[in-house]
């Protein structure tokens, strides 16, 4: 980073408090919920990383009680790069996991902020933009002036051709909707990332981000109506990284086949189900009910899909009942749904007061027939 990014950037950032792992409660506080030693090599070996758990572990540790003393960094030869990798392991691990502790996620912004302090251009590039986001929501409490300078890093940031800049100014356009502007910054991202690999002789790049952006160029192409180019950014996508970060791109190419190839949208959807996403389960039901005719399939997979409170499962799993004439479990489940009417959006609370409307007599008929 150069002299005028590091000045600016310096009144972005707060002293943090002096703290130190003073006893055993806090020792053991921080190994309860630090990621296994396993996890933490393995997603390093997936970084492409040469630093270790071992080297690691006591920096993970000081900068967890935000310690003013940083002479840790300089003895373990901690560069502001490594400090990001740091971050992006514990994302990784978080995201690989589904879990949220805000302890971690605290240490994950301690990191980012030393990494800024240090001159990491990526790290100074996401924080203003977090100053500028929340700014636009009305959740800053920082003053216009770190408003202001946050702009004043991007611009310089732009002129520096930095590629993250470029994405996460296109994730703004994008949340905008003006999904012209943000092809267009996506596009240019690619464009120096590859630049980027290409001189340093890496062809592997940032793989997850760049799948990342290919999934973004796919959705915008099919708000677009150009499934042609959607299929082939979802398809770059999945090439380029492993399922867990590419879900969205499996379920928008198997919305793309569900009328051509319903076989090859079928198996995109039962790969997304196997990641927990919870479109899929419905979307799995209705195609084996509608399509391939298989109601006790259509049922599985509207019955994994209430365990997770799809709402539309409910609805796709009492119909399967009905033709199979199973009505006392098509009768749990317009009671369960009932229940769950309190606890789900309101979009869902309309689909379910129609849906309870239109199948009340069904149940009356069924209650009838049993009496007589």
């Amino acid at each position: 980073m150069n002299s005028i990014l590091r000045k600016y950037y310096s009144v972005l950032t707060k002293a943090s408090s002096k703290k130190t792992l003073t006893n055993t409660n806090e020792f053991v506080e921080f190994m309860n919920i630090f990621p296994r030693k396993k996890q933490v090599q393995r997603t390093l070996f997936e970084l492409d990383s040469n630093l270790t758990y071992k080297q690691l572990l006591p920096v993970f540790q000081h900068i967890y009680l935000n310690n003013k003393d940083l002479s840790i960094i300089k003895e373990r030869n901690i560069q502001n790069e490594d400090l990001m990798i740091m971050k992006k392991v514990l994302e990784r691990i978080r995201f690989k996991n589904k879990s949220v502790n805000k302890k971690i996620i605290n240490l994950e912004d301690n990191l980012l902020n030393l990494a800024a302090e240090h001159g990491n251009n990526d790290a100074i590039s996401i924080l203003s933009f977090r100053t500028i986001i929340n700014q636009e929501k009305g959740k800053n409490t920082t003053n216009t002036n770190e408003v202001k300078i946050a702009k004043d890093l991007i611009k310089q940031l732009f002129e520096l051709s930095h590629p993250l800049t470029f994405k996460l100014t296109a994730d703004m356009m994008y949340n905008s909707n003006n999904f012209q502007d943000a092809s267009k910054y996506y596009k240019q991202f690619l464009k120096l990332e590859a630049d980027k690999s290409s001189s340093i002789g890496d062809e592997s790049g940032n793989s997850i981000l760049e799948a990342e952006v290919y999934t973004k160029l796919g959705q915008i192409s099919m708000k677009l109506s150009d499934l042609n180019d959607a299929e082939r950014y979802f398809i770059k996508a999945i090439q380029l990284a492993p399922i867990e970060y590419t879900c969205n791109s499996y379920y928008y190419l198997s919305q793309i086949y569900l009328n051509s190839n319903p076989l090859k949208s079928r198996s995109l959807l039962e790969a997304c189900s196997s990641q927990g996403f919870k479109e899929s389960f419905p979307q799995l039901g209705y195609l084996e009910l509608n399509y391939f005719k298989n109601i006790k399939r259509a049922k599985f997979w509207f019955e994994l899909g209430m365990r997770i409170f799809q709402a539309e499962c409910y609805f796709g799993y009492f119909n399967c009942c009905i033709k199979l004439n199973d009505y006392e479990n098509a009768s749990n489940c317009y009671n369960s749904l009932q229940i769950l009417y309190n606890s789900v959006s309101e979009n869902d609370k309309q689909l379910i007061d129609l849906f309870i409307e239109n199948k009340r007599n069904v149940l009356k008929n069924y209650i009838l027939q049993r009496l007589n």
